[in-house]
């Protein structure tokens, strides 16, 4: 099974209602499948963070819509869902000088595993490190 190269999409938006809802509907026209996000606030600005399906024309439509869009190479991991796995993590990537400048995760309660997103200031230090302790082997990092 071939693995799937992590790009994470950055999207300035206006902090103020319905500014969500109108990137969602270009990206639900655009059929670009938004597979983990996360947003944050900061005062007027608020950014939306996600990884999309189907990487490959995804800044490009989002800049043909009018918007401003940049582009991160990013990693996951599959860790167990248990607790301290993400200390393990963060610790090994501290002595390996790996710094994590965003993360984000889920894990449903019970459930065996979770996904882990990280945007790192090494990715290709850190994929061989996150291979180590993916339940699935990890993604490649994209590279320029």
């Amino acid at each position: 099974m071939a693995k799937n190269k992590l790009v994470q999409y950055s999207v300035p938006l206006s902090n103020e209602p319905g500014a969500l809802s109108k990137l969602t509907k270009t990206l639900a026209a655009e059929k670009i499948n938004v597979t983990s996000f996360m947003s944050e606030s900061l005062s007027d600005v608020a950014y939306f963070r996600f990884l999309a399906e189907e990487s490959n024309n995804v800044k490009r439509l989002l800049e043909k819509s009018g918007y401003q869009a940049f582009e991160t190479p990013a990693v996951d991991v599959e860790l167990s869902n248990k607790p301290g796995e993400l200390n393990r993590l963060a610790k090994a990537l501290g002595e390996k000088g790996v710094n994590i400048l965003n993360i984000y995760a889920t894990a449903n309660p019970g459930e065996y595993s979770g996904r882990v997103v990280l945007i790192v200031d090494q990715p290709e230090k850190a994929q061989p490190l996150l291979a180590k302790f993916s339940l699935n082997g990890g993604r490649e990092v994209l590279t320029a």
